[in-house]
């Protein structure tokens, strides 16, 4: 089953068939056939594999090219983007199959499905995983494991699950090395973020430490009494010797490469932080 091109009547299409080399090709022979035989019959182009309609939309669509906007032709690739996306990736058509990834990948997120009448539920995203392979389809295939990872114990339940577990091995194995990768990459991200506010916090309190022992606390008296116009001596000797322990301890784990590793994430996040809160010139005017 399949639509036939007449190419006599359909020879403009040939100014259009350059956005599918296979096509052009295709047609280019057929035409040289033609004028090799001297014949005034028809040569005819079949597109096979798909419906009549779904053909005769192909042809529409390399008609009007990469333009959006038409309604009616949008409706067509929302109505038939999985049979098209098989056609644009064997005739390759690269701007059509850009296309057909965006409407089918649109149907997968959880709160669009139901909108477009639930032509795509956890129950078919492992078909159009499996669509996504075949057609080198790499847009569609990250939206396919994104709705995966979210829905995967939806997908388990699914017959389309126990298919593939059972007839192809190593796509499920491929399909949950991919989801343990990605679950990996979340923990370290969310490892890295928790170790990321402790240098914060461990730097700021550094930077209190370091004011106590040299400053004092200028801000915070005794409690029921004022503080002393001008403090006694006892407070430089205690601020001389904490310094003085400071530099020592300092000095002692200097040469611990954990205690350097630790110095220096500290000394980064600090500097990080304080350029994070310096206010941009256009918010100082």
């Amino acid at each position: 089953m399949g639509i036939f091109i007449l190419i006599s009547l359909f020879v403009g299409i040939i100014d259009q068939a350059s956005a599918s080399p296979v096509l052009e090709t295709i047609l280019e022979r057929r035409l040289q056939r033609v004028r090799e035989s001297g014949k005034g019959g028809r040569a005819v182009v079949r597109i096979r594999g798909v419906t009549d309609d779904v053909a005769a939309a192909f042809v529409r669509l390399l008609y009007a090219g990469s333009r959006r906007g038409d309604g009616e032709v949008e409706e067509e690739v929302e109505r038939y983007a999985e049979q098209l996306l098989v056609l644009a990736h064997a005739y390759r058509v690269p701007w059509l199959k850009r296309w057909c990834q965006e409407a089918i990948g649109s149907r997968l997120t959880p709160g669009t499905v139901e909108a477009i009448g639930s032509r795509l539920t956890p129950g078919t995203v492992v078909d159009a995983l499996q669509l996504a392979d075949l057609c080198d389809a790499p847009q569609l295939h990250l939206r396919c494991m994104r709705l995966l990872a979210k829905e995967f114990r939806a997908v388990e339940r699914t017959e389309a699950w126990r298919f593939l577990r059972d007839n192809d091995p190593w796509q499920e194995l491929d399909v949950l090395r991919r989801l343990h990768d990605a679950d990996m990459r979340r923990r370290k991200w969310r490892r890295k973020r928790a170790e990321q506010k402790v240098y914060v916090e461990l730097s700021d309190a550094m930077d209190i430490l370091r004011h106590i022992c040299t400053e004092g606390c200028t801000e915070v008296g005794p409690v029921g009494q004022a503080p002393a116009k001008s403090p006694c001596p006892a407070q430089f000797k205690l601020k001389e010797q904490q310094k003085e322990a400071m530099s020592a301890s300092v000095a002692a784990k200097a040469g611990d490469g954990r205690w350097g590793l630790l110095v220096k994430k500290v000394k980064a996040v600090s500097v990080m932080s304080s350029l994070g809160k310096r206010s941009s010139p256009s918010q100082c005017c």
